[in-house]
């Protein structure tokens, strides 16, 4: 009889330490699932505030060094801070170093996409302007997602009434777009691109005015023709501008040593205007 119970207890005493075992495993889940969560509420809640204190890192910077942001070697600079055991860095790229698709011509557009003027995509996104953002011109037909990534970082939406960019930060392809000729182009990135070398690097040059432009690259090193290179640039002089007030900062975060969400932010006037969370 002593034998039996004995047994009896051993047999309860292993479904408890089972059952204790399995509600265990139970918590340790809901624990570390519970864990999970608030981190991410975390890196969503402290992942906002880096983002923001990224743009008035960038808002300060901008009215206190503004050579920083009018070339692109000053704009290619890293920017990076630590606040506490977290940290923000992030790039910027020049929004009017882009072609807005809202204001450009048929013939513009029709260039950057390396097709006729009289083709039916062209037609179709000139005809169905104004677009709240790049990516609804998938909606066009004709239009793919191979032949958008291609012209994203040399498109934009903005404003109707806002056609100019910067010529100090264009891309060769953004410029081709434009109407200037292929000699013109490598005379203008050939210019920008001898600035002066310090302790913080290379800085690119820059033009002020469309007088400086033609005054500078009329040099003999260049050999432009007046009546082909430089018209080009005095038929479309109205497209130009020569510095900028709106910036696209890609901002990536870490928390505690772990990456956080990464934001896509742009500003304009020190304001912020778009936000979108990756």
């Amino acid at each position: 009889m002593s034998y039996l119970r004995k047994s009896s207890l051993l047999l309860i005493s292993a479904w408890g330490l089972a059952i204790l075992a399995v509600f265990a495993v139970g918590l340790n889940r809901l624990v570390i699932t519970r864990l999970d969560a608030c981190r991410r509420i975390e890196a969503r809640i402290v992942g906002r505030q880096l983002a923001y204190a990224a743009f008035l890192y960038a808002k300060e910077e901008i009215l206190a060094q503004p050579d920083a942001y009018m070339t692109l070697s000053g704009l290619a600079q890293p920017r990076k801070r630590a606040l506490g055991d977290a940290a923000f860095s992030f790039t910027v790229s020049d929004e009017a170093a882009k072609i807005n698709i809202n204001s450009a011509s048929a013939d513009v557009i029709a260039r950057l996409l390396a097709l006729d003027q009289d083709n039916l995509l062209v037609q179709n996104i000139v005809a169905t302007r104004p677009y709240p953002a790049i990516e609804a011109l998938l909606g066009l037909k004709g239009m793919t997602p191979e032949k958008l990534n291609a012209i994203q970082d040399m498109a934009r939406v903005a404003d109707t009434q806002d056609k100019a960019v910067n010529i100090n930060t264009a891309a060769k392809e953004v410029l081709l777009a434009l109407g200037l000729t292929p000699k013109l182009v490598e005379a203008l990135i050939d210019y920008r691109n001898g600035g002066v070398v310090d302790e913080t690097g290379v800085k690119d040059r820059t033009f002020g005015s469309i007088h400086e432009v033609i005054s500078t690259l009329q040099d003999n090193k260049y050999r432009l023709d007046i009546k082909n290179d430089i018209k080009s640039l005095t038929d479309v002089e109205g497209l130009f501008r020569f510095s900028s007030d709106c910036f696209s900062l890609k901002i990536t975060t870490l928390i505690s040593g772990r990456p956080g969400t990464t934001y896509d932010i742009i500003i304009s006037k020190g304001r912020i205007v778009s936000w979108e969370e990756l």
